[in-house]
C-alpha cells in the first residue's frame, strides 16, 4: 500500500487492487471565498493518473475537503463515500454538481 499526501487533508491511497482519494482539494481558486489556498500550490497534482480513482471519500462539506471542481473531473459513476447527515446536504450537493455515485455511510460503518 502506498499513501501519498496531496496537501492539506488530501490523500491518494494505492493498493494492489484499488486506488482512492480522500478529501482531494486541488483547487486553483481557493476556498472560503478565496481566503484559503494551498501552500505550496498543489493544482499540478490534478493529473489524469490522479483523477482516475476507483473511489473517493469526503470527510465533510467544508470547501477545503470538498473540491467540486476536482469531483466534476472524475469519471462518471465513481463511488464517493460521504458521511450520512440528517440534512442530506452533502449528498445532494455532490449529486447535483457531478455524475458520481454518492454512497452515504453511517458513523463507524466499515466500507
Amino acid at each position: 500500500m502506498e499513501i501519498t499526501a496531496l496537501g492539506h487533508a488530501g490523500l491518494r491511497i494505492s493498493g494492489t487492487a484499488t486506488t482512492g482519494l480522500v478529501d482531494p482539494w486541488l483547487s486553483t481558486s481557493g476556498a472560503f471565498l478565496g481566503s484559503w489556498y494551498q501552500l505550496p500550490a498543489n493544482d499540478h497534482l490534478a493529473t489524469d493518473a490522479v483523477l482516475r480513482p476507483d473511489w473517493v471519500a469526503i470527510s465533510h462539506d467544508h470547501q477545503d475537503h470538498l473540491d467540486l471542481g476536482v469531483l466534476t473531473r472524475l469519471p462518471p459513476g465513481t463511488p464517493v463515500y460521504v458521511p450520512t447527515y440528517e440534512s442530506k446536504r452533502l449528498a445532494r450537493l455532490i449529486t447535483a454538481q457531478t455524475r458520481l455515485r454518492v454512497v452515504e455511510v453511517e458513523s463507524w460503518t466499515p466500507v
